[in-house]
Formats: structure tokens, C-alpha cells, sequence
């Protein structure tokens, strides 16, 4: 599901600021 998705990218962005958004994107 989207949200699990989106819970999980969030914690991990908080837990350690990667470029998370770069391979999500």
C-alpha cells in the first residue's frame, strides 16, 4: 500500500538523511 510506503521513506529520511528521494524518485 502507498501509505506503508510512505511511513517507511518517512522514518527512514528521519532515521538517516540519505538520498532517499533520488532512488525513490
Amino acid at each position: 500500500p502507498e501509505e506503508f510506503h510512505r511511513v517507511v521513506g518517512e522514518f527512514l529520511g528521519r532515521v538517516v538523511p540519505r538520498p532517499a528521494a533520488m532512488a525513490e524518485s
